[in-house]
């Protein structure tokens, strides 16, 4: 049935979602209709480039949980990569373990201009190094601005150098890029040192 945009109940529609943009349909527009638990796999949107997502997708205050131990593999999150991408009234829960680096409660890495807004992550994450609450990393020339937003969860970094390298909300910031934080609240824990 024609519908305004790709409707998620499950993890199965989950992934037929990330089919659709792997094989270039970018821009689709989603919308959680329940609460969806992907388990165990991990099943990221955005994966492939030059196949990065675009759309708008709505949580509709719903929750998208996960289990991930991502093991040897690094720059884990939900939505690996976005661009020009708004994301909207979405919880992200649960964990992700890895012994690399480039972990994120919601996005891996934004290109363009991006919106989060009214969105909670309440992942906890186990990780080397770089490890983020929400974006892990902003492209050049790109931008996000997060409205109403919450990170919580804990950041754990598993190695000396890790402890500095963490960000409640995000991780890394490129050359010419802007972050606005409107009405944002970090309430996360973490084991954080340093600079």
């Amino acid at each position: 049935t024609e519908k305004d945009c790709y409707e998620i109940a499950s993890k199965e529609d989950w992934k037929a979602l990330r089919e659709l943009v792997n094989d270039g349909q970018t821009g689709v527009d989603a919308k959680l209709t329940q609460d969806v638990d992907l388990g165990e796999e991990i099943l990221m949107l955005g994966y492939y480039l030059p196949n990065i997502y675009e759309g708008t997708f709505d949580g509709q205050g719903h929750t998208l949980s996960f289990s991930w131990d991502a093991g040897d593999r690094r720059e884990i999150a939900p939505f690996k990569n976005v661009k020009d991408a708004t994301i909207r009234n979405l919880r992200t829960k649960g964990q992700i373990t890895a012994g690399r680096f480039g972990f994120s409660g919601l996005i891996c890495k934004a290109y363009g201009n991006n919106t989060i807004s009214s969105c909670i992550s309440d992942v906890d994450i186990n990780g080397a190094a770089d490890l983020a609450g929400m974006v892990k990393a902003v492209g050049d020339n790109s931008s996000v601005t997060f409205n109403d937003c919450v990170v919580k969860g804990t950041l754990n970094a598993t190695n000396e150098n890790g402890i500095q390298d963490m960000g409640g909300f995000v991780y890394y910031q490129s050359d010419n890029a802007t972050c606005i934080f409107n009405s944002c609240l970090y309430l996360g824990t973490n084991n954080a040192a340093g600079w």
